[in-house]
C-alpha cells in the first residue's frame, strides 16, 4: 500500500489511464493466473492509495482553511480587544480628571466661604466689642449717679427742707432779707439750692429706671439669644459634622449675631447676612451631596469599567491560549502535511519504478 501511494499524480488519463490501458495489454498477452491476480492487487492497492492520497490532501484543505480562519477570527478578536481597552483606558483617565477638577472646585469653594466667614467674624466681633465697651460706660455712669442720689438723699434727711408752699409763704412774709430771721433765711436758701438738686435727682432717678429696664432688657435679650443659640447648634448639628471648621465658624457667626439682636440699627442687616450664609449653606450642602452622588457614580462605573477590563484580558488570554493550541495543531498538520508529501514523493518514486520494471517486463515478453 505504502509502494503506491505517488498514483495521485497519474489519475489522468495520460497517466493512470495509460497504465491501465498497458496492464490491460498485459493482461491480454500472458495467460498465466498468477500474473492476473498480481495485476489485479496492484490494480486495487494504486485505487485504494489514490482514494486514501485524495481525502489527506482534502482533509489537509479543510484543515487549512480553517485554521486561516481561526486566525484570522483570533486577530480580528484581538485588534477588536485592544481597542475596547484603549477605549476603556481613555474613559478611566477622563473620569479620573473629572474628578480631580471636581474635587478643585470644592476646595476653592469652602476655601472661599471659610475665608468669608472669618471676615465676617471678625465684623461681628468688632461690634460686640464696642457694644460691651459702650455698656460698661453706661454702667460707670449709673455707678456714679446712684452714688450721687445716695449722697443728696443723706444731706436732704439731715437738713431742715421746707416744702413748695412753705418757701411760697416764707418768700411772701420776708420780702427783706436784712429783716428775715436767721431761721427762715437758711431755709429759703437750702430750698433754693436743694431744690434744683431734686429735681436733677428725680430725672436721675427716672433716666436710671430706663437704664436699669435696657440693661435687664438686654440681659433678657442676651438670655433668650442664647437659648436661641444653642437650639440653632443642635438643629444644626448635621450640617456642623458634613462641612467642618466651615460649619463650626459660621455657628460661632450665628451665636455672635443672636447676641446683637437688641441692637436695632444693625439687626436686619445681620439677619439679612445670616439669611444669605444659610442659604448658602443649604445651596453647599446640595452641591456637595450632589458631588458625593456623581463621585459615587462614577466609582461605581470606574468599578464596573476595571472589571470589564479585567473580563477582556481574562478573554484576550483564553484566545492567546487558543491561538496557541490552534498554533500548535496546525504546526502537526503542517508535518504531518510534510510527512505525507514525503510518502507521496517515496509513493511515486515507487510508482516510477514499477512502472519501468514493467515497461522491462514487456519488452522481455515481446522480445520473448
Amino acid at each position: 500500500m505504502i509502494l503506491f501511494n505517488g498514483a495521485i499524480n497519474d489519475s489522468s488519463p495520460t497517466g493512470g489511464g495509460g497504465l491501465g490501458q498497458r496492464t490491460n495489454d498485459f493482461d491480454g498477452l500472458t495467460s498465466t493466473p498468477t500474473t492476473n491476480r498480481e495485476n489485479l492487487v496492484n490494480n486495487n492497492h494504486v485505487m485504494k492509495n489514490i482514494i486514501e492520497t485524495k481525502k489527506l490532501q482534502r482533509a489537509i484543505q479543510i484543515l487549512k482553511i480553517e485554521l486561516n480562519q481561526r486566525d484570522l477570527l483570533v486577530q480580528n478578536q484581538k485588534i477588536h480587544y485592544e481597542e475596547k481597552c484603549e477605549d476603556l483606558k481613555e474613559k478611566l483617565a477622563d473620569m479620573t480628571y473629572q474628578r480631580q477638577l471636581l474635587q478643585t472646585k470644592i476646595d476653592s469653594q469652602l476655601q472661599i466661604d471659610r475665608n468669608l466667614a472669618l471676615r465676617s467674624q471678625d465684623e461681628v466681633r468688632q461690634q460686640l466689642s464696642q457694644i460691651m465697651e459702650r455698656q460698661h460706660q453706661l454702667e460707670d455712669v449709673n455707678k456714679r449717679l446712684i452714688s450721687k442720689s445716695n449722697e443728696v438723699r443723706h444731706n436732704l434727711h439731715n437738713k431742715i427742707l421746707p416744702t413748695d408752699e412753705e418757701y411760697r409763704i416764707l418768700k411772701s412774709t420776708n420780702m427783706n432779707s436784712e429783716k428775715m430771721a436767721l431761721n427762715d433765711f437758711i431755709m429759703i436758701k437750702f430750698y433754693e439750692t436743694v431744690r434744683p438738686l431734686e429735681i436733677e435727682i428725680e430725672n436721675l432717678r427716672r433716666t436710671q429706671n430706663i437704664l436699669d429696664s435696657q440693661l435687664a432688657a438686654t440681659g433678657q435679650d442676651l438670655i433668650q439669644a442664647q437659648k436661641v443659640l444653642d437650639e440653632e447648634r443642635r438643629t444644626n448639628h448635621v450640617v456642623h459634622m458634613q462641612l467642618q471648621k466651615t460649619a463650626s465658624e459660621l455657628n460661632e457667626y450665628k451665636n455672635l449675631s443672636e447676641q446683637l439682636d437688641f441692637k436695632k440699627q444693625n439687626y436686619d442687616r445681620i439677619k439679612t447676612e445670616r439669611d444669605q450664609y444659610e442659604r448658602r449653606v443649604v445651596e453647599l450642602d446640595r452641591q456637595i451631596t450632589q458631588d458625593e452622588l456623581q463621585i459615587q457614580t462614577q466609582i461605581k462605573e470606574k468599578e464596573n469599567l476595571l472589571l470589564q477590563l479585567a473580563e477582556l484580558r481574562q478573554e484576550v488570554t483564553v484566545l492567546r491560549q487558543d491561538k496557541e493550541y490552534l498554533t500548535r495543531q496546525y504546526n502537526d498538520i503542517q508535518q504531518k502535511y510534510y510527512s505525507a508529501e514525503e510518502k507521496i514523493s517515496t509513493l511515486e518514486a515507487s510508482l516510477d519504478e514499477t512502472k519501468r520494471a514493467k515497461e522491462i517486463l514487456y519488452e522481455k515478453h515481446i522480445s520473448t
